[in-house]
């Protein structure tokens, strides 16, 4: 009667954990759609206008060209600009969804904060907040300083921008070889009218081909000729001596097709600048978010608001008072940003040290002490950024301590039961449950899988083979439970019942180790910030495992007794009788 009550017990605790670790999971992917950055609704004073480099400025995307495939594909047109201008690698961070990379090519802010939506389209489409950018961008910069923008490109780009970004636009539906001659065509209209002063381009069919062919295959070659020629249109259609031309791409790929770039190494990406006032040479790397100022600076509007990023000024030649006026510019723009962050998140306003030094820049330029304003004004601008990285660091340890103790108790009351309660066969059950944690993330591996954010493209998708990967990892360690129960001795049916369910907490109780770890991270769902997103995609991963194991566990245990009293029954049957045999023994058991 004891045993039987155990096993009532924990076939309850293994309902409870089953149902616990499905709304956790529910409730984490909704945050993960809902996640909306801290600089919202920011109210943020525009900044005045920069110093101009140039009147025009175009900018290509291309798709699935990556730092690495520029180097090797044969682009001569391509090559001739990179020859001719500035080129250095570009930096991004994930996620890598087109989205997030494009939100942060035009605001300069990285994903973390430029509120795009964190899953890829299909997932986005079924946020209940609008995908279009909900920041300063570069677009509403040049409108408001009076110039005329104009975008070709996939459909994509007109569900991300906001109503009013632009003055005209083409959007293809498809991203083959005939839609990008659609954005080539439209493109060279937009360049061969002086009033478009900002220019996007976006093409797509070197990403469309790798990814059905790889990066090996002809189609991906073919691919990337075209769209060099489309370059030697526009080059030719755009006059370099009084205009700016900048190439680079928004995704990679690998040499199978996939996706290149996961959260811990994000792809590295090409940059080519050409024209007007740009310094020929290669540089170190970049990043994504110093596109968008770096447009600013060119075409001379303010600075987008929450911008993160740097006008890449090494790249580009200035009059010595206009670089001072448009380093003063940054700083005042990041001071402003910092402020407003640390005021979004509670924490206390900029250190007096930041405010001390821009104003200290100031009086040196007015003072005509052009160097020292310089100086002091890039040190502003590094110390507002140190004091946001700080404050963010400061109240994510102040969140983490408590949940720290809460993940600890969490960890070492089960370990403390086991011990008290002497599980059944423990070592086996020990060795079966992990042979089913180490067999779950074995099988996901295996099935070509990325164990990346970019993974959870829909929670259905994920959850369908999620868990039956989870049941066959379950049922490949009860098999382990079984062959030792049925080694050696006879063993009573109950007892293996015992043994299955010792098996399935101690499954459960492995599978909740990465979960309690990340719970610890960054608390139970998506919040004020983003945090390490393999920590954020392990952690949903293992809440469906633990969900799927705890109802396999469920049966498993009876099946585990019905094998063994059979199993019993035949070697008993299989024994020789002797005198005062008991044909009923086994029930007597």
């Amino acid at each position: 009667m004891r045993n039987l009550r155990s096993s009532i017990l924990t076939a309850l605790l293994l309902i409870g954990i089953a149902l616990g670790a499905t709304r956790w999971a529910d409730a984490l992917q909704q945050s993960i759609v809902a996640y909306t950055s801290p600089l919202v609704g920011a109210a943020l004073r525009p900044g005045e206008a920069l110093t101009p480099a140039t009147r025009r400025v175009a900018v290509v995307i291309i798709s699935g060209l990556g730092y690495q495939a520029e180097l090797e594909l044969a682009m001569p047109n391509y090559d001739a600009l990179r020859a001719a201008g500035a080129s250095a690698q570009m930096l991004s961070r994930p996620p890598v969804s087109r989205a997030a990379i494009w939100t942060a090519l035009l605001t300069g802010v990285w994903p973390d904060l430029n509120n795009a939506p964190l899953l890829p389209a299909g997932e986005a489409a079924a946020n209940p907040r609008s995908p279009a950018i909900s920041l300063d961008h570069v677009l509403a910069a040049a409108r408001a300083a009076g110039m005329r923008t104009a975008l070709a490109g996939s459909a994509e780009w007109e569900a991300l921008l906001p109503a009013g970004s632009l003055d005209a636009s083409y959007f293809s539906p498809g991203e083959d070889a005939l839609a990008d001659g659609l954005v080539a065509q439209a493109a060279l209209g937009y360049i061969a009218d002086p009033q478009y002063r900002l220019i996007l381009v976006h093409f797509s069919q070197l990403d469309a081909a790798g990814r059905v062919g790889g990066t090996a295959g002809t189609a991906y070659a073919n691919a990337a000729r075209q769209v060099d020629s489309y370059l030697r249109q526009i080059t030719r259609q755009l006059d370099l001596s009084e205009s700016v031309l900048m190439v680079t791409s928004d995704v990679a790929l690998l040499a199978d097709g996939q996706r290149a770039g996961g959260d811990a190494v994000p792809p590295a990406l090409p940059f080519i600048m050409a024209g007007q006032n740009v310094i020929s040479g290669s540089f170190d790397p970049v990043e994504q978010v110093d596109l968008a100022p770096t447009l600013a600076v060119l075409l001379g509007t303010r600075l987008p608001g929450t911008s993160q990023g740097s006008p890449l000024f090494d790249m580009l030649h200035f009059d010595p008072a206009a670089r001072v006026v448009n380093q003063l510019q940054l700083a005042a723009q990041q001071v402003a940003v910092t402020n407003t962050y640390l005021a979004a998140i509670g924490q206390t306003e900029a250190q007096q040290l930041s405010y001390s030094d821009l104003a200290m820049a100031h009086q040196s330029f007015v003072d005509g002490n052009q160097a020292g304003a310089l100086q002091l004004a890039k040190l502003a601008t590094e110390e507002a950024r140190a004091e946001l990285a700080a404050a963010q660091a400061a109240r994510r340890t102040t969140e983490q301590l408590p949940r720290l103790a809460l993940s600890g108790l969490a960890l070492l009351v089960p370990m403390a039961l086991f011990w008290v309660r002497r599980l059944a066969r423990a070592p086996l059950a020990g060795v079966a449950a992990s042979a089913a944690v180490v067999g779950f993330y074995a099988l996901y591996l295996l099935s070509g899988h990325p164990f990346s954010f970019s993974a959870l493209d829909a929670l259905g998708g994920l959850g369908g083979w999620l868990a039956a990967y989870a049941l066959l990892a379950v049922a490949a360690g009860g098999c382990l439970v079984l062959a030792g129960l049925l080694y050696g001795t006879p063993r009573r049916w109950w007892a293996a019942v015992s043994a299955g369910y010792d098996y399935g907490l101690l499954t459960a109780y492995l599978s909740a180790v990465p979960i309690l770890f990340a719970y610890w991270q960054h608390g139970s769902r998506l919040s004020w910030y983003l945090p390490n997103l393999t920590w954020v995609f392990w952690q949903r991963m293992a809440l469906g495992q633990l969900a799927a194991a705890a109802v396999a566990a469920l049966a498993w245990p009876w099946l585990l007794g019905l094998v063994t009293w059979g199993v019993d029954r035949r070697r008993a049957r299989a024994r020789p009788r002797s005198r005062g045999w008991d044909p009923i023994a086994h029930l007597r058991r």
